[in-house]
């Protein structure tokens, strides 16, 4: 019965290609800053000298690649078990955060070691460390190798890869990529003959906030070394070379990862010198030594963040307010940044990225799901996004569900390169109430304090008083206001104060409410109607009027929360 029922679903996916290949995740890395059949690495180190001359740091690293069919997501390198006075330069990491990769890309990862001098002429055994590289993802794919690092006596000779020039990129700001152009001068070599070329041997180089992310053969008559290779550090001579002249030009990609950030780096090169000898840069050290200095980088990014609605009623939701980080690069240099995050507040969910927005989930390694609550993130592909080119603003666009309750909810957001925040902005919707009062009130119109009754005969003076006691602004323009008028009084057109003149029959105050009324005849409306629906649009005299029956009030503006206005009118008890 089960051999039937295989045979039948086998059949059943020939016939319908239901069988596709599941799509797969996989990361691998491949050393090539030393031998990568061997995981060795040599580190020169100058034998009469060491350690007032000679180099005594190296790059060691290698190529993570995504060979699967899928984006990795959440990638790390990590560089463990060094030991002795093999240790890394300055203050770096021994973690890269790689983050994502698309399928098919990869990346260079390296770190910069300082290494001990070679005391093997004394002791026999020169001096090593077996530390391993380890690259994981977020699913736990993992590619690692245990490389052994041995510092070499070497010699000081211009046959050893002199550093003939050297060309620094323009830059700099946090996030950008800067190359240095170094072209190394090597003799003749045999077949076997290893090359290492490095960009800074000095230990005081800054490769915490310097990082090499990559390099390129750009010019070569070393057979070892073919134009286009990409970041590898180490050459073997498949053929012999005779005499002098050979020539290899690398650029080399650094990204800024600090504000404030300045280093001078010294390139050096090594050449194998017969069977078993090496030497190092004739020129690395002394008067004719040739380096380059980073330019001071800095942090020009602006981040602002403005939401669609800022202002919303209670009772109305479900509220779905579209937000915009938009960040600005003023700089003329060209960047990339890693990471957008924003930290929604308690009882809000993200909905969709914006099809208007510049991160879209097409370049990105990862972003929020539907539904998502807490902390979003926007995670760029290694290498290829967000990039923000110099003068122009970098747009993050996406919906997020409001809770429908009474209260201000804000969103901080930020955009960071390497975990260095460069700037970040909030924004603010208030979800509020929107409740209005209305109360009339007539007394005697008494200007001078004499005192008196409210009898046929005297005047009296109606005030309305409008309040918005809620937390949330009235609507510009909606509020309409119709009394009409008792059919003992009769009204009073002329100014309301006699001494003032054009003041109107109306006084107000306006308070600090935001609302503009009525400031002559304007905003107000009057009707003679005696029966049915009142018809606006009379003029009462600009004394007592008998045939006024209603008035039409329609204040301007938006009215603020927790505001009052009066407004009020004479007329005369018949």
């Amino acid at each position: 019965m089960t051999t039937l029922l295989f045979r039948k679903l086998f059949l059943y996916c020939l016939i319908f290609s239901l069988c596709a290949a599941k799509a797969q995740a996989a990361i691998e890395f491949s050393f090539t800053t030393g031998d990568a059949v061997n995981l060795t690495q040599t580190l020169a180190s100058d034998s009469n000298k060491c350690p007032t001359n000679g180099p005594l740091a190296a790059y060691v690293g290698g190529i993570v690649s995504n060979t699967g069919t899928v984006t990795e997501t959440g990638i790390e390198a990590s560089f463990t078990g060094l030991t002795g006075s093999f240790v890394l330069t300055g203050s770096q990491s021994p973690t890269i955060a790689v983050g994502s990769l698309a399928a098919g890309d990869s990346i260079m990862v390296a770190w910069h070691v300082d290494f001990p001098c070679d005391t093997s002429k004394k002791s026999g055994t020169p001096p090593s460390t077996n530390p391993t590289i380890t690259i994981t993802d977020d699913t736990l794919n993992t590619s690692s190798a245990t490389l052994t690092l041995t510092s070499r006596n070497a010699i000081s000779a211009n046959a050893g890869g002199n550093v003939a020039s050297t060309t620094l990129g323009a830059g700099a700001i946090i996030g950008q990529t800067i190359t240095a152009d170094i072209i190394y001068d090597f003799g003749g070599n045999a077949v076997d003959d290893e090359f290492f070329v490095q960009p800074a041997g000095n230990t005081d180089f800054d490769a915490s906030c310097l990082r090499l992310i990559g390099s390129e053969v750009t010019s070569s008559n070393v057979t070892a070394a073919p134009v286009g290779t990409l970041d590898t550090l180490y050459f073997t001579s498949p053929t012999s070379q005779s005499g002098n002249n050979y020539f290899i030009g690398v650029r080399y990609f650094f990204t800024y990862l600090c504000a404030d950030t300045t280093s001078t780096a010294r390139p050096y090169a090594v050449q194998t010198s017969g069977n078993t000898n090496i030497k190092y840069t004739g020129n690395y050290d002394g008067a004719a030594a040739l380096t380059f200095d980073f330019p001071v980088s800095s942090n020009p990014f602006i981040l602002s963040k403005t939401a669609s609605e800022t202002a919303l009623i209670e009772g109305g939701g479900p509220h779905v307010v579209t937000y915009t980080v938009a960040l600005e690069n003023p700089s003329s240099f060209d960047s990339v940044i890693d990471v957008f995050s924003d930290s929604l507040p308690t009882g809000a969910s993200f909905v969709a990225i914006d099809s208007n927005s510049d991160v879209t989930p097409a370049n990105s390694g990862s972003v929020p799901s539907n539904g998502d609550t807490g902390t979003l993130t926007f995670s760029g592909l290694t290498g290829s996004s967000y990039a923000i080119a110099g003068g122009s603003t970098l747009n993050l666009i996406y919906s997020v569900n409001i809770p429908d309750s009474v209260g201000d909810y804000v969103n901080a957001a930020s955009a960071s390169v390497a975990g260095s925040v460069l700037d970040s902005a909030s924004a603010t919707v208030n979800v509020g109430v929107a409740e209005i009062s209305a109360t009339k009130s007539v007394s005697l119109y008494d200007p001078d304090g004499l005192g008196g009754y409210m009898i046929p005969g005297s005047d009296v003076v109606y005030t309305f008083t409008l309040e918005n006691t809620g937390n949330f602004p009235i609507d510009a323009d909606s509020i309409v206001l119709i009394d009409k008028l008792p059919e003992t009084v009769t009204f009073f057109g002329g100014n309301f104060d006699p001494a003032i003149t054009d003041m109107g029959p109306l006084l107000v105050d306006l308070g600090t409410s935001g609302l503009t009324c009525c400031a002559n005849f304007g905003e107000v409306d009057y009707s003679n109607t005696t029966s049915g629906p009142a018809v606006y649009g009379y003029t009462p005299t600009t004394s007592y009027d008998a045939d006024t029956t209603y008035l039409k009030l329609t204040p301007g503006g938006e009215f603020e929360p927790n505001t009052t206005v009066t407004i009020s009118f004479r007329a005369r008890i018949k």
